[in-house]
């Protein structure tokens, strides 16, 4: 569990640090300014989920299920909506390759070792 919270945590601050630069200068990144808001509220998600998870996972780890689903679905959300609102060209290119190399499997990782600690509770509590 202490991978885990280590890990969720250090995604929540890197991720709300490209937040912070995103905001200011969403050029860097090729967000349309109609659409910094969208992006801006799903990412300010990930990041509390993130957050929430790394918490519950060092204290509270029979809780830590809940927010690795919420993660799952988030991060499987902001990957869509990446690819759905950049413009055509080297924007779009580079979305689709962040959620084919980055986001989509995280999600997998995260929502399979979800799956796994739930399964292992229900084995466990059948067994008691």
């Amino acid at each position: 569990m202490r991978f885990v919270s280590t890990a969720a945590g250090a995604a929540a601050v890197i991720l709300g640090g490209w937040i912070a630069v995103m905001r200011f200068i969403p050029e860097i990144g090729g967000v349309k300014r109609d659409d910094l808001n969208k992006w801006l509220a799903i990412d300010t998600a990930e990041v509390a989920t993130l957050a929430g998870l790394s918490v519950t996972a060092a204290w509270r780890p029979s809780y830590s299920h809940v927010w690795a689903l919420a993660g799952t679905a988030l991060v499987v959300g902001d990957a869509a909506l990446d690819v759905s609102i950049a413009k055509p060209g080297p924007d779009r290119d580079r979305a689709i390759g962040m959620a084919a190399l980055i986001e989509v499997p995280s999600a997998l990782a995260l929502g399979s070792w979800t799956l796994h600690r739930v399964i292992k509770r229900r084995r466990e509590a059948r067994a008691a």
